[in-house]
């Protein structure tokens, strides 16, 4: 196993996650404001 390899597999996924966080959050925002 190649710990280069895992470690940009859990960033890749930290990224996607967090920025899916954020969509979700803003989607939540537009939806209270309005």
């Amino acid at each position: 196993m190649d710990f280069r390899k895992i470690l940009v597999m859990i960033g890749f996924t930290f990224e996607i996650s967090k920025t899916k966080i954020l969509t979700i959050n803003r989607n939540y925002g537009n939806q209270y404001s309005t």
